[in-house]
């Protein structure tokens, strides 16, 4: 008989126990007003991606592969004067 009647008191000190976190957490919860977001607070939008410029691009490279001396600079650096 005692031990059913420490099985009934475990579960219901676990019970009431459970119920008092519940009851205060929703309380604490309630008290905490949920404020709508400013709008200086929200992060602006992504910036669209710029379009490149094809035509400087396409430049760029034919200058550089057409008149480019980085061999030669290389090669004047690490083999020195001939």
């Amino acid at each position: 008989m005692k031990s059913r009647f420490r099985s009934y008191c475990i579960e219901v000190a676990a019970l009431a126990a459970a119920s008092i976190l519940l009851i205060a957490g929703n309380l604490n919860a309630a008290k905490k007003p949920k404020e709508p977001p400013h709008s200086e607070a929200v992060a602006p939008a992504a910036p669209k991606p710029d379009i490149p410029d094809l035509e400087f691009i396409t430049g760029l490279r034919e200058e550089e592969f057409g008149h480019g001396e980085v061999m030669d600079i290389m090669s004047y650096l690490t083999d020195g004067d001939r």
